[in-house]
């Protein structure tokens, strides 16, 4: 997480990242895409309780707390356990890609200004996308 985000969430703002993550079938000529998946996971901070709210969408929506930054990226970037497609849609000795992308946004909701907040600050950053090749 960039130190400015950092201290964005430090601050009450309330940042939502969303994976992009995408499974294609490679081919000779172009890739055929077989599932895509977008799932977001939000962070933010409460002054009051001295704890981080992190909130997940995918599989299932759920809600944690935990007590330190450190332990809120864990759980905000590390993902696992994604279904994309079932096995017996993949074919024997192919190769298949699976691309990620990372990008930020501030979620509306969490500003009460949230125009001049736009107007005045740019926000929120975009990752390279990642590909892993793999043969089935």
């Amino acid at each position: 997480m960039p130190k400015k985000l950092e201290e964005l969430v430090q601050s009450g703002l309330q940042i939502r990242y969303v994976f992009n993550i995408t499974l294609k079938k490679r081919g000779i000529f172009w890739n055929d895409e077989l599932k895509s998946i977008k799932l977001s996971r939000s962070i933010r901070f409460d002054n009051l309780r001295n704890r981080y709210f992190l909130y997940f969408d995918y599989p299932t929506t759920r809600l944690i707390s935990v007590d330190n930054l450190n332990k809120a990226k864990k759980f905000l970037f590390f993902v696992k356990n994604i279904k994309l497609v079932s096995l017996s849609r993949l074919e024997k000795n192919k190769k298949y890609t699976i691309e990620i992308k990372a990008k930020s946004e501030k979620d509306e909701s969490s500003v009460p200004f949230s125009k001049l907040v736009k107007i005045f600050s740019s926000f929120g950053f975009s990752s390279k996308t990642y590909e892993f090749e793999f043969t089935y």
